[in-house]
């Protein structure tokens, strides 16, 4: 392989890589607060009172984004000055071809990748927490309305109780007053009627 024709690919190689990591870095940063919006959503609109556990796996989930986002961040300001290293690095092969390997390390560089790949994978830790929260969440909320269902039907399909009978006071017992204490003495009891006495046989007359 020609001089030239290397050089032209390596530089093609460096362009791309370059261009790969910043849509990397961009797009990382872009789907991590779109998931935080959408886990703001799922709380707002969906499932406005989630359980204790829901609320905790949600805390995870954000603090996943929140710190893939800060280390893309990070990964901007150390790229930076990995370039620069690697522009020291040129100037000092160039001045002294024979300098040694080891004083033309850029550490920079290796803790840029690493950042990215943090990132990476705090991102992808976040999208799963957030899709387990979500499930239960709307496991919680479909729970709780067919509880309010149920309750709704049980309520409709119930007989109302019936009205209470109200008793009527206890009338004491007639108990028969004694003579001679103000009562009324009692009737005497009624004889069935006689047959009325034969008439008087008429008086004989004397003969003479």
């Amino acid at each position: 392989m020609e001089q030239a024709h290397y050089i032209e690919l390596k530089k093609q190689v460096g362009e791309a890589l370059q261009s790969q990591a910043a849509q990397h870095d961009k797009a990382i940063l872009t789907l991590a607060a779109g998931a935080l919006a959408l886990s703001l959503t799922f709380i707002k609109d969906i499932a406005p009172t989630p359980d204790g556990w829901t609320i905790s796996l949600l805390a995870w989930s954000w603090g996943c984004f929140i710190g893939s986002v800060c280390l893309t961040l990070v990964s901007f300001q150390v790229s930076v000055c990995a370039f620069r290293r690697f522009d020291e690095i040129l100037n000092i092969q160039q001045s002294k071809p024979d300098a040694d390997a080891s004083t033309l390390k850029n550490h920079w560089g290796t803790v840029t990748l690493v950042l990215n790949r943090l990132s990476l994978v705090m991102f992808i830790a976040g999208t799963i927490v957030l899709s387990v929260s979500s499930h239960h969440g709307l496991k919680v909320k479909a729970q709780k309305e067919r509880d309010v269902s149920q309750k709704s039907s049980e309520i409709a399909g119930a007989v109302p109780p019936s009205p209470p009978v109200a008793q009527l006071p206890a009338i004491p017992p007639v108990t028969p007053s004694k003579p001679g204490h103000g009562a009324i003495p009692a009737s005497p009891p009624v004889r069935p009627p006689q047959a009325p006495p034969p008439p008087p046989a008429p008086p004989k007359k004397s003969g003479g």
